[in-house]
């Protein structure tokens, strides 16, 4: 007797305490990811059109405070630190870039956009313009229910830059 009720009382705290599905649903927060997807979408497209207007100031519009930008071949820039460098890029060079997001993923309130870039650089000063194919990776914050970039990472599909040629 004591047997059966100690698996009653088992079997009634399941009951009562649900599946771990039922509890997950009742706690997940109901979003609606299109309208996210197509913020995320039109925040890339405004990234895109400031960077070929070379609008720096622009391209950090949707910026977090505290975005970490992880250019290639230089330091991890916070915050602020990093707009200099690219209005001082976008100063020296004209830049046709197009974007294309390959996966956005959104959870909560972090998404990310991983896609390629193809972009063609033609120094403001005369030679030749330089195209490369890129890869990003841009990581999104909601803050105060508006998505802000808080992370981009990106680097060329190129091979690494050759060494100098050391004399003997």
């Amino acid at each position: 007797m004591t047997r059966i009720l100690a698996v009653y009382a088992v079997a009634v705290t399941i009951a009562a305490c649900g599946t771990s599905a039922q509890v997950d649903t009742a706690r997940a927060p109901q979003v609606d990811t299109g309208r996210d997807r197509a913020t995320l979408d039109s925040l890339r497209r405004d990234f895109e059109i400031a960077e070929r207007a070379g609008d720096a100031d622009r391209m950090y519009a949707h910026a977090a405070p505290d975005i970490v930008a992880m250019p290639p071949n230089r330091p991890s820039k916070i915050g602020d630190a990093d707009r200099q460098w690219i209005r001082d890029f976008l100063a020296a060079y004209t830049v046709e870039v197009q974007y294309k997001s390959d996966e956005i993923v959104i959870a909560g309130d972090w998404a990310f956009d991983r896609g390629t870039a193809t972009e063609t650089m033609t120094p403001k000063a005369g030679g030749p313009a330089a195209t490369e194919s890129a890869k990003y990776l841009w990581v999104y914050q909601r803050l105060n229910g508006e998505w802000k970039l808080a992370r981009l990472i990106w680097n060329s599909n190129g091979p690494p830059p050759t060494a100098a040629k050391q004399s003997n």
